[in-house]
């Protein structure tokens, strides 16, 4: 196998299986290219995209695991340690909102109005290479 144009050999087990474990790389996309060789010398091979995402990164909500809004429309924020521009989903009552990373490493959305009582919220950041950190959330409004 060739990746990020270095070779590596991985042996096929039973029915075909074959695995390895690269050193980790930097947090971007490589071109992998595997390829097999039967007992007869005829060679199959393909190339896909491999993303390498690393760590997830860091995600809170402002007010912890448990918050208490008095309005009905609350700014909903937190921080990361995703990278500047990343985007930031939040799912709250079966809406998604989104946004982006600030260069402070910072995010926010404001909800048009939450309806007094317990709301799950769930706010996910995913980096360009693919990492994906997560925060939960029960806000109550009065």
């Amino acid at each position: 196998m060739n990746l990020a144009s270095t070779s590596l050999t991985a042996s096929v087990h039973q029915y075909g299986v074959w695995a390895m474990a690269p050193a980790k790389s930097a947090d971007c996309a490589y071109a992998v290219v595997p390829s097999v060789a039967d007992q007869s010398g005829n060679t199959g091979t393909f190339s896909r995209v491999l993303v390498a995402g690393g760590t997830a990164p860091a995600v809170t909500i402002t007010g912890g695991a448990t918050a208490v809004a008095d309005p009905a429309a609350p700014t909903i924020a937190g921080t990361t340690t995703a990278p500047a521009g990343s985007s930031v989903l939040i799912r709250i009552d079966g809406q998604m909102l989104s946004t982006q990373v600030t260069n402070a490493g910072t995010w926010s959305v404001y909800r048009n109005s939450l309806n007094p009582g317990s709301h799950q919220l769930v706010v996910s950041v995913a980096t360009a290479t693919g990492s994906t950190g997560y925060a939960a959330q029960t806000l109550t409004v009065k």
